[in-house]
């Protein structure tokens, strides 16, 4: 398979030595992209043109989605640039193709040859009405046939397929998104990957286990469909202290959710400095919650010391939702819940600086420190999601306010349960969860935890704070009993 890869426009109207530092990172991220799904790759360059040569049917799908890529056409013929063979190949290849049907001819050139693209498209479509029978139809054919001519060699294709555009990966330097495992982050990531910028991802854990997994699937599904050519990490971070410091010490509830936001900012930027990041990228949108009008962004954005990337800032909803379908996280994100309300109260949606600062005098700024020292760190690269899904599944303890649900049969339950259990049997349960609240979280329970862990993993993909209990029922009543005692 012979594919023409064109550059994007802003790529080509850059200074000869800047279009040259470009195109090379571009070559690299294809050949990366090709090596990460184990196939052998061979490319060639041509006055700003690059040739793909690969067997697999996966070649076009992989081009799609390479930053940098303007468009490519996968190529069906090629002759020498004189009139005679390029009327000869076209003919050739086309008239069967063409018989009892309209086609139109489109030609262009780079270089100096003896012909116009005029002649060609006369030459090579008087020819073609000739042998096929069809008819030349200037608007909306049926058949659309491109020639390009380059220098000594022309080639024949059907169609241009877009690529992504934008700048190739990594050539923008490298930033730290703020991940929440929502619509807006994965698409602001994606937006500055368009721009050329090399994206790490901090995610700050407000809820467990069952978020963080949510929002590894986002991070794995970015990296491995868009981030060919660079090498992105995962920075979880556990909030909670954090977050209980601050219900403790801000004794004005309505500016809590500002300064949380501050709070993520700081550590944020503590981090991006650790990690050779140099700016920070929010999903943040004017107006789409208290915390995102224009005067509390401004207050939030005052502790942050490098630049702040906000890509969707001007979007509406539904142009981001638009875009989390194109890029394939619209499925991952639609029922993630996030978790970063932290009071009942009105928020407020004007908090100037000076309130932000004096609502923050008992607040213990060590612990953000901490917080970012103990991070867990994810080579997204490296990591297998089938590996990974026994953590994020299975617990051998009861979460403090977790439901706990009993899925054997009406038999085994009535043998024994705990107390406070629940009973939805299995076929019920696998069903019908989606009637339960959303809000609490939930631990789920079978004989062995078998079934009970296929329940949770359905569970989660739906935003819902599911466990299975590790080994069932019989390891379940060892830890009541503990428990009990220890009481």
């Amino acid at each position: 398979m012979h594919i023409l890869v064109r550059l994007a426009g802003e790529m080509i109207i850059k200074s000869p030595y800047v279009r040259r530092q470009f195109y090379q990172r571009l070559m690299a991220n294809i050949r990366a992209a090709f090596k990460q799904h184990q196939l052998a790759v061979r490319l060639s360059e041509e006055g700003g043109i690059a040739h793909v040569y690969c067997h697999s049917p996966e070649t076009p799908l992989i081009l799609s989605r390479i930053f940098g890529i303007k468009s490519y056409s996968l190529i069906e013929a090629t002759c020498p640039s004189t009139l005679e063979a390029i009327v000869s190949t076209g003919n050739e290849y086309y008239r069967e193709s063409i018989i009892g049907k309209s086609f139109a001819i489109r030609a262009q050139r780079s270089g100096k040859h003896p012909f116009s693209s005029l002649d060609v498209q006369i030459a090579l479509g008087s020819a073609l009405k000739l042998a096929s029978g069809g008819n030349v139809k200037l608007k909306a054919p049926d058949r659309t046939i491109h020639v390009h001519t380059r220098g000594e060699t022309t080639y024949f294709y059907s169609a241009s397929l877009p690529g992504p555009g934008g700048f190739p990966l990594g050539s923008e330097g490298r930033a730290l998104c703020l991940l929440s495992g929502g619509f807006d982050s994965a698409v602001a990531a994606w937006l500055c990957q368009k721009r050329g910028i090399a994206v790490d991802y901090v995610f700050f854990n407000l809820a467990g286990a069952a978020y963080e997994h949510s929002v590894l699937k986002v991070a794995k599904h970015l990296n491995d469909t868009w981030s060919y050519g660079s090498t992105a990490k995962l920075h979880i971070i556990d909030f909670n202290p954090v977050a209980a410091n601050l219900r403790q010490t801000v004794q004005a509830p309505r500016f809590l959710q500002v300064i949380l936001k501050r709070s993520f900012y700081r550590a944020a930027c503590r981090l991006a400095g650790l990690s050779r990041n140099q700016a920070i990228i929010t999903g943040e949108a004017i107006g789409q919650v208290s915390s995102q009008t224009l005067p509390n962004l401004a207050t939030i954005e005052q502790v942050a010391s490098m630049p702040v990337l906000r890509p969707l800032l001007c979007m509406d909803k539904d142009e981001i939702i638009a875009i989390s379908r194109r890029i394939g996280t619209f499925e991952l994100t639609k029922n993630t819940q996030e978790f970063c309300q932290l009071t009942t109260e009105k928020p407020a949606t004007a908090c100037k600086a000076w309130q932000a600062e004096k609502a923050e005098e008992m607040v213990a700024m060590d612990l953000l420190t901490q917080a970012v020292e103990n991070r867990r760190v994810i080579a997204l690269a490296e990591l297998s999601l089938d590996t990974q899904l026994e953590h994020y599944i299975f617990v051998d303890t009861l979460p403090p306010a977790a439901v706990l649900i009993d899925c054997r049969s009406k038999e085994e339950y009535e043998s024994w349960h705990p107390s406070q259990a629940l009973h939805h049997e299995f076929s019920e349960l696998s069903e019908g969860f989606t009637t339960l609240p959303a809000t609490p979280s939930y631990v789920i329970f079978c004989a062995l935890g078998v079934q009970s862990a296929i329940i949770a993993e359905k569970m989660q993909a739906r935003g819902y704070q599911a466990y299975s209990f590790k080994g069932g029922s019989l390891p379940l009543k060892n830890y009541l009993a503990l428990a009990s005692l220890s009481h």
